[in-house]
C-alpha cells in the first residue's frame, strides 16, 4: 500500500481551471505520479462555493469555483482533510457548498464533525483537527451543528489512543503552526510527543507554508 500525504491546497489564481487553460499540463507530471499511489490525502483549504461575501473577521478570505473540483480528481485526490482555518471563510454556506460538491464527484472528506475515515482492509484511519493557533472559523464543539475538529490536548489523544487500541494504525492531519516560520511550536511538539510515548501514530502537519523537519520520536514519525 502507498499512500500520498498533501499539506495545503488552495484552487485559485493560476490554479484555477476557468482562469489558467494550461493548469492541467502545469500539473502534468504531479499527476503522473500521484496516479502511483493507492491513496492521495490532502488539506483543501479553499471552499467551494459562489459566495461573493464573508461575515469572517480575518485578513484573508480564499475560495474556488465548482469546476476546480476536476483538479483534485486529476491529481488522484480521493480523500480530504477539512480542519482548517479557511473552510468556514464564507460561513456555514460555503461549509455545505463545499460538502455537496465532494459528495457528488465521490471525494471522501474528515476533519468535521468528528468524523474519521476507516481504511479497513488497510487497518489505517484517518482523522484531522485544527489548532487555535491557526484563527479558524467554524470550530466544532459539544453544542455546534457543523465545524472542523479543534486540536485540543484530551481529545487529540483520546482519539488516537482509542483507535490504536482497536487495531488501527493513525495517520492523523493537524493544522497548525505559525505562517512562514521554518520550526513549529514547541507546545506541538511537546503534545506530539507527548502521545508517542505509548501510541504508534503518524502525524501529517500544514498551514506555515513553508518546509519544516521531520521526527522519528520514539514510535513516532511526525512532519
Amino acid at each position: 500500500m502507498k499512500i500520498a500525504l498533501l499539506g495545503d491546497i488552495a484552487l485559485f489564481g493560476k490554479y484555477d481551471v476557468n482562469k489558467n487553460p494550461n493548469v492541467y499540463l502545469y500539473f502534468e507530471d504531479v499527476a503522473k505520479l500521484l496516479g502511483k499511489f493507492d491513496y492521495v490525502i490532502g488539506n483543501l483549504e479553499t471552499p467551494f462555493t459562489k459566495k461573493n461575501s464573508s461575515m469572517v473577521c480575518k485578513s484573508a478570505h480564499i475560495k474556488t469555483d465548482y469546476n476546480n473540483v476536476s483538479l483534485l480528481k486529476y491529481l488522484n485526490i480521493g480523500i480530504v482533510n477539512l480542519a482548517n482555518n479557511h473552510l468556514f471563510d464564507y460561513g456555514v454556506n460555503g461549509y455545505k457548498s463545499t460538502l455537496k460538491i465532494l459528495d457528488e464527484k465521490g471525494i471522501n472528506y474528515f476533519g468535521i464533525e468528528n468524523k474519521q475515515i476507516y481504511l479497513e482492509n488497510e487497518k489505517v484511519v484517518l482523522s484531522g483537527f485544527c489548532c487555535y493557533s491557526s484563527n479558524a472559523s467554524g470550530y466544532y464543539k459539544s453544542n455546534s451543528k457543523y465545524g472542523v475538529n479543534i486540536l485540543e490536548g484530551n481529545i487529540f489523544e483520546n482519539t488516537i489512543k482509542s483507535n490504536n487500541e482497536k487495531g488501527y494504525l493513525n495517520i492523523v492531519s493537524v493544522h497548525f503552526g505559525d505562517e512562514h516560520i521554518h520550526y513549529p511550536r514547541y507546545e506541538h511538539i511537546k503534545l506530539a510527543r507527548k502521545v508517542a510515548k505509548h501510541t504508534l501514530y503518524i502525524s501529517y502537519e500544514h498551514h506555515p507554508h513553508v518546509m519544516q523537519g521531520v521526527e522519528m520520536y520514539e514510535r513516532l514519525c511526525t512532519g
